[in-house]
């Protein structure tokens, strides 16, 4: 008992000493942000100078003469113009598209486009004046026509300006030589005070005849620095001005050629009186007086931030075990999930805003908490000591607010969200009960006999949209927790109701199953299946479109194959027309070796003979490759004995051997081997075979020819070691014209190969080709049942004739 009430006691000494610690260090913190008000201070006297006095100002009136020259011009019209018309000319507009840079910018463009991207970056012109609210005063006038376009009076100004000016230019622009006493100079002094007094900035812009630009007066800017400043502007957008438009980017005003502004004059003022606050004042005029101000708040604005963060990261690696010996912790953790974000969002408007942190600060050091407690009688000095305790006090709760906030966040991801949003969701017991009762009502309804599911289902579904919207218009917007209880309830139906939903997608597995057959079915080239008659259900739109596929493939099939039977068909009749010529020429050197002739003409004449044996047997050759790839070898089956076949077929071919001194070694059974075959066609299958091996062969090396009779089936295999390295791939040497000599210094068409592969595919069979190193394998597979033959490969009966 004593053991335990001392561990009590420690726990309870351990959490008073961790409470004391945070708050130790949320007040350290604060001090730290209070010490920062000093230099918050200094950065905010540096700051006071004139704010317009930069070039973003001049700028922005630069372009804003520009916009008020299209006012002025469309109302003096009394007429609505667009900008383009008035700033650019058909030849300016004839030039960008002429010059059109295509390398970046690769639509067509036209005169509509570039006038319709002009009006739209002119409408930004007027953004300076439109959004001053008012308290950028403005003045501009047509000196030629006297036309003018204001919103404040300074009519009576600019006569007593003018007055001033002509009397200058009669004293050759001599300020020194104008009489003091006459009521021209007295109007002009008076001006100038009364624009003291009453503004803050004045200046009067003239453009002459010519559009040259010229600032007449100007008071609160430097009249040097603001002439320099339009100077540099309208150098600027001479230099950018498009004639070539390489980008979307390029579409801005101060890019285009325009029409200069010709005998205008306006006046710029912002009176002393404009009421800016620096905390909810967002107009243009607003955002100059307060910029500088405002960015030297950035660094104390900072600084709160990074230790809020500092904050937050901390505590989030601080062991759960430590966190909750906070006192009072364990007791925040048991609230409802709605009071605390409800206290959180309050937190964050009332303490954690930027908004907030800034106005206290600025506060304290322009004096206005102290003023503000002055007023109510308090003492200076206790004053003074309160407004310390006010800004200590408002850092130390954002800091230990924080705090809290992320010691609640993660022992509530550290015991799992789903369990606390169970125990300590109001709204999520309120829904539990809902869901409860409403799905016991939609299972109803949806059981209605419909013939189909996704109709039943499409039903449920415009009734609930229907009906969720028109309560939620019909809800009156101004009860606010009404609404809001309203959508809690329908986006719980909706949950409900995407529940079904998932039950109707198991059921679309089914027909997704359906839709992978007919798939499987393309994939496997069976293209005369009518896709259309199976149900997929929801799948018809790619039910649709694979029949589209499966169209487009026969098509593509259909093509090559006519493809393939043109190339045929040409290689056939160029062949059949160099046969012609070539027997003529054989006929005729049979008749010149019967004639008298000299030794030399002899030799030439045996020459001639044997390239045309050679070139006869080319043309054959391709005549052989042409009819068997196309379908229409004739094939004569008859029983046929392999083994002999091949003895007879090596006897032929011996004499090639012996001259490369290669040793063939053979191995046969002993039995016979009948097959049903083209006896023709496979000697020359077997012929085209061995003369490789004779001319490829490696010399003084040897040769395996194999026969094996197996169930099925009979192998027959050619092995042989190449003489030059074997670089090529196996299906490579099967294509037409394919030498595996590629020096070609062996005579050859390159057609072996490849007609052997046709007369054995003809026949059923099948001729695959192995490489290993330099060894060179050859494999005929010849089918002892002629069903598998048929299964195999679907050989015409009209080029089939059986003995």
């Amino acid at each position: 008992m004593l053991d335990i009430k001392l561990t009590r006691y420690d726990l309870g000494k351990k959490k008073k000493i961790y409470t004391s610690l945070v708050l130790l260090i949320t007040f350290i913190l604060s001090l730290i942000m209070i010490y920062r008000y000093h230099s918050v201070d200094l950065r905010v006297q540096e700051n006071k100078q004139n704010p317009f006095q930069n070039r973003q100002f001049a700028s922005d009136l630069f372009y804003t003469n520009y916009y008020l020259y299209y006012k002025i011009y469309q109302q003096e019209k009394n007429q609505l113009i667009r900008p383009v018309d008035l700033f650019l000319t058909k030849k300016n507009i004839q030039g960008m598209i002429n010059n059109l840079d295509i390398d970046y910018y690769s639509s067509e463009l036209d005169s509509d486009d570039i006038k319709y991207n002009f009006d739209e970056s002119f409408k930004e012109l007027g953004d300076f004046i439109n959004n001053s609210e008012g308290k950028l005063k403005y003045f501009a006038i047509n000196k030629k026509t006297g036309f003018k376009y204001t919103n404040y009076l300074f009519k009576d100004d600019m006569k007593t300006f003018d007055d001033y000016q002509s009397e200058l230019e009669k004293l050759n622009n001599d300020a020194t030589k104008i009489d003091k006493n006459s009521e021209i100079y007295k109007d002009y002094i008076n001006l100038q005070k009364k624009i003291k007094r009453k503004f803050m900035t004045y200046i009067i812009i003239d453009f002459d005849s010519n559009g040259k630009c010229d600032i007449s007066y100007s008071y609160g800017l430097q009249k040097e620095v603001f002439d320099n400043y339009f100077l540099e502007l309208d150098a600027n957008k001479k230099l950018n001005e498009v004639y070539n438009i390489s980008d979307v980017a390029d579409f801005s005003f101060s890019n285009y050629r325009v029409e200069p502004i010709k005998n205008m004059r306006y006046v710029y003022a912002i009176p002393n009186s404009v009421n800016t606050n620096f905390y909810s004042s967002h107009d243009t005029v607003s955002e100059y007086v307060h910029r500088k101000e405002r960015s030297s708040y950035k660094g104390i604005e900072i600084l709160g931030r990074s230790i809020l963060a500092i904050i937050v990261v901390i505590t989030l690696l601080i062991p759960i075990r430590t966190l909750k010996l906070f006192m009072g912790l364990e007791k925040l953790k048991k609230l409802p999930l709605e009071v605390f974000v409800i206290a959180l969002y309050y937190l964050h408007s009332s303490l954690l805003s930027n908004y907030v942190a800034i106005m206290m600060v600025r506060e304290t050091i322009t004096g206005n908490v102290l003023k503000s407690l002055l007023s109510n009688d308090i003492p200076l000095v206790v004053a003074k000591q309160l407004v310390n305790i006010i800004n200590i006090a408002y850092w130390m709760l954002s800091f230990f607010s924080i705090y809290l906030i992320a010691c609640l966040i993660k022992m509530v991801i550290k015991n799992g969200i789903t369990g606390y949003l169970r125990k300590r969701s109001i709204l999520l017991w309120i829904s539990r009960m809902i869901i409860r009762g409403i799905s016991s009502i939609f299972y109803r309804f949806i059981s209605v006999d419909l013939s189909l599911r996704y109709n039943r289902l499409f039903i449920s579904g415009f009734i609930l949209v229907f009906f969720g919207t028109v309560i939620l218009l019909w809800a009156d917007v101004t009860y606010t927790l009404l609404w809001f209880f309203l959508m809690i309830v329908y986006i719980m139906v909706l949950l409900i109701f995407t529940k079904i939903v998932k039950k109707e997608i198991d059921n679309g597995k089914k027909d997704y199953e359906g839709l992978l057959g007919l798939t499987k079915d393309i994939a496997s080239g069976n293209l005369d299946q009518d896709i259309m008659k199976v149900d997929v259900g929801i799948y018809e739109e790619i039910q649709r479109q694979l029949f589209s596929i499966q169209q487009a493939y026969k098509k593509s099939i259909e093509e090559e194959v006519k493809s393939q039977k043109m190339k045929s068909d040409l290689i056939s009749n160029v062949s059949h027309d160099l046969k012609t010529p070539l027997t003529s020429i054989i006929t005729y050197i049979e008749l010149l070796k019967n004639t008298e002739t000299s030794e030399n003409a002899k030799k030439y004449i045996d020459t001639i003979s044997r390239k045309s044996e050679r070139l006869k047997i080319l043309i054959d050759d391709m005549f052989e490759i042409t009819k068997a790839q196309s379908g229409n070898l004739k094939v004569n089956i008859d029983e046929v004995e392999i083994v002999n076949l091949m003895k007879q077929s090596i006897f032929e071919v011996s004499d090639r051997f012996s001259t490369r001194g290669i040793a063939l070694k053979t191995s046969f059974p002993e039995e016979k081997i009948i097959l049903k075959l083209d006896g023709e066609k496979t000697y020359r299958i077997f012929e085209n075979l061995l003369v490789n091996i004779a001319k490829y062969s490696a010399k003084y090396s040897r040769a395996y020819v194999d026969i094996k009779n197996e169930e099925e089936r009979v192998v027959i295999t050619f092995k042989n070691i190449s003489e030059t390295e074997i670089d090529y791939d196996a299906q490579d040497i099967l294509e037409r014209f394919r030498r595996g000599d590629k020096s070609r210094n062996t005579e050859g068409s390159g057609l072996g190969l490849s007609i052997a592969k046709g007369y054995v595919e003809i026949q059923g069979g099948e001729l695959n080709i192995h490489l290993d190193g330099d060894l060179f394998k050859s494999e005929i597979i010849f089918y002892k049942n002629r069903e598998i033959i048929s299964s195999r490969k679907n050989i015409s009966k009209e080029n089939i004739n059986s003995r």
